[in-house]
């Protein structure tokens, strides 16, 4: 077992000593490090601060995004991009706009989610997760020519939850959706997405 993923069990605990170096290894990666007493006199007080830091959920920088993971032979000759379009939340249906949005609001009224239209191809849709908090999401529905491009983003809640959700709004459209993988070329009109 590598350091970086170390178990700390009880039983390991009871003989040693507690460190500041064993914190440090025990933190997930893809967290901030640690500050340090002199980082942090430096941050509060330095011009140097970086205010482009807004949330510690999401990385700093867009190209952290990009996970190097060739799980697959094929996401070899796939660029970043793709790779980062592959695992969003976007589905591709051959109905209309209009029969989609139908199509969208009968399943939600299956699956007893209440939905509004923040625009008029934006609906906010709430529902509960497993612990009974509010889940909410968006569905933004976008006429992408010979496809309709359904993207659907957490807005409020938990995201494995959101996840199992859109899992079951997927398949809820199955019978809808167009077969095969999502091309950059047919991503590409995402960037109209509101904001």
């Amino acid at each position: 077992m590598t350091p970086r993923k170390r178990v700390c069990s009880e039983l390991e605990r009871a003989n040693t000593a507690f460190s500041l170096e064993d914190i440090a290894h025990r933190l997930a990666y893809s967290q901030p490090e640690t500050p340090t007493p002199s980082v942090i006199n430096t941050a509060v007080c330095g011009d140097n601060m970086d205010l482009r830091v807004v949330s510690f959920s999401q990385p700093a920088q867009p190209e952290n995004l990009l996970l190097s993971q060739l799980t697959q032979g094929t996401q070899a000759s796939q660029t970043p991009l793709q790779r980062l379009v592959k695992r969003m939340t976007r589905i591709l249906v051959r109905t209309t706009l209009e029969d989609t949005l139908t199509h969208l609001e009968a399943l939600f009224n299956k699956m007893h989610y209440t939905y509004r239209y923040h625009t008029a191809h934006v609906m906010t849709v709430t529902t509960l997760d497993r612990r009974g908090a509010q889940l909410v999401l968006k569905a933004s529905v976008l006429d992408m020519g010979q496809n309709i491009l359904v993207d659907f983003r957490l807005s409020k809640g938990c995201g494995l939850d959101f996840k199992r959700h859109f899992l079951r709004i997927k398949e809820g459209l199955s019978h809808i959706i167009v077969k095969g993988p999502v091309t950059w070329n047919m991503a590409m009109a995402t960037n109209m997405l509101p904001a």
